[in-house]
């Protein structure tokens, strides 16, 4: 039986929610690589977790977010501002599964053939046949 429920949907709340801060995180991460600093991971440790927790727990598939948040744990590779572009990347690609979904639904329904009634209700009786009312083809 295929699974009619629509893609699971990021919440625009939750999108301004996390999108500053994860740009705080990626912010104190090129801040402490000018001033010559590591973080020793504290940020990434306080980022990962959320944002895949909230995407496992809304069924979305987060495989940009998970690359991003690995490659974020290269030394020197980390200051990039990668946890953010990978929520934002996998906010991206499910807005636009949730898109294609309806609109492969939109054009089922505009390509769906009529269906063809079968059983009793098809039968036409004689009196529909010789023009008779509809009333008698019902009963």
């Amino acid at each position: 039986m295929p699974d009619n429920r629509p893609p699971a949907q990021i919440s625009l709340i939750a999108v301004l929610l996390f999108t500053p801060y994860l740009a705080v995180l990626d912010g104190v991460n090129v801040l402490l690589l000018f001033v010559g600093m590591d973080d020793f991971w504290i940020t990434d440790v306080l980022a990962f977790p959320i944002t895949q927790l909230y995407l496992r727990f809304k069924g979305v598939r987060s495989t940009y977010n998970i690359v991003c948040n690995i490659v974020e744990l290269i030394p020197y590779v980390g200051a990039l501002p990668l946890k953010t572009v990978g929520f934002l990347l996998t906010v991206w690609a499910n807005r636009r599964a949730a898109r294609r979904e309806t609109l492969e639904q939109v054009e089922a329904g505009v390509r769906r053939e009529p269906r063809v009634r079968t059983g009793e209700a098809a039968r036409v009786r004689p009196a529909a046949a010789a023009g008779g009312s509809a009333a008698r083809v019902l009963r």
